[in-house]
């Protein structure tokens, strides 16, 4: 049968399924379900046994292991990891006959990543609907998200306000580990309690001296000695090159889009609402409208946003190999040339 994940932990108080498989398309919530699972059944004495389904797996060895006798404990729970949710025909002869025939007093726990639908179709799977439960996790949606990390956080022991789950959400966009690691990094730096927007933003600030979104605002405002200083620290700190020519060719494309939009007679304020980042806390936007709107003043000519778009295209290129050159270098002179203080031709 299926069971949503919200009502895993009751279902474990009620009784204990002879098999239980946990898959989704998130792999921390489809790794914290499974530790859950098993922190109960170990908790419950159950003597655990793990098997990997990689190149070479022998299917036989698991039937051998559910069938042996252990002299530490009568109950077992056999883990079965299978990455690919594709268990083959050996395999999915195996699960079945466990299914049909369960041994007594074991569990098997199975975990595998998102099943496509040939796989929820198969014999195997619908053989475990049969006998056990199906747990299949979804991450949460850009609306949900700032709900789920205000779960994170009270967890830690935050009384979070919603534009600190707004912030955390927006910092992330949808990465569930990367959300998870900035709570843990919370916990760490700010005591439990009250929790606003000011202080994660300030301890997120304060927790790395030099981040890829840094050096695209210095280049917005114009900063160019912060410009400067800021790249020379990314690159000291072993940051990718390409992390930071996904992030200014994201921020040319969209406010380039905006320079034509005006060139074209359209309402230059409709124009930048419209390239508000989906998602985006409304508080935020307003936050980064006027950095948009001062560089949109400054450079009005839409061929300089065409160079340097082209130039990102070009470090692009030289990050993958494909063309000679210091990225670095090309990042720089992109970098000043924004600020107004062009180095060379781009």
């Amino acid at each position: 049968m299926k069971i949503k994940a919200e009502q895993l932990q009751s279902k474990l108080s009620q009784g204990l399924p002879p098999v239980i498989l946990i898959s989704g398309d998130a792999p921390l919530l489809v790794q914290e379900t499974a530790d859950s699972v098993r922190s109960h059944l170990l908790a419950q004495g159950y003597e655990r046994n793990r098997h990997s389904v990689e190149s070479g797996f022998v299917w036989n060895e698991l039937l051998e292991d559910a069938g042996s006798l252990s002299l530490f404990s009568s109950y077992k729970l056999l883990e079965l990891a299978m990455p690919n949710g594709k268990p083959g025909t050996e395999g999915s002869g195996i699960i079945k006959g466990f299914c049909q025939n369960p041994p007594a007093d074991t569990v098997l726990l199975i975990v595998t990543g998102k099943l496509d639908g040939s796989a929820q179709r198969s014999a195997w799977h619908k053989a475990i609907d049969k006998a056990g439960w199906l747990v299949q996790l979804w991450p949460p949606t850009v609306q949900q998200m700032p709900g789920w990390i205000r779960q994170r956080l009270q967890k830690a022991g935050f009384k979070p306000d919603q534009s600190a789950c707004e912030i955390l959400s927006s910092r992330t966009e949808g990465n569930l580990l990367a959300a998870s690691q900035e709570v843990e990094k919370l916990a760490l730096l700010l005591p439990a309690g009250p929790l606003s927007g000011d202080a994660v933003a300030q301890a997120v600030a304060d927790s790395a001296r030099y981040d890829i979104f840094q050096w695209v605002d210095a280049c917005l405002a114009g900063d160019a000695e912060r410009v400067c200083r800021v790249l020379e620290g990314l690159k000291a700190e072993g940051d990718e090159p390409t992390l930071l020519v996904w992030a200014l060719a994201r921020e040319l494309r969209t406010l380039s889009q905006v320079v034509y939009a005006r060139a074209a007679g359209q309402n230059p304020d409709a124009a930048l609402d419209k390239a508000k980042t989906p998602g985006l806390p409304p508080f935020l936007w307003d936050k980064r409208k006027p950095l948009l709107k001062s560089i949109l003043r400054r450079h009005g000519n839409i061929a300089s946003w065409q160079s340097w778009l082209e130039a990102c295209g070009e470090a692009d290129r030289i990050c993958k190999g494909m063309a000679p050159g210091d990225v670095w270098l090309k990042l720089l002179s992109i970098g000043l040339a924004m600020a107004g203080r062009p180095v060379e031709p781009l």
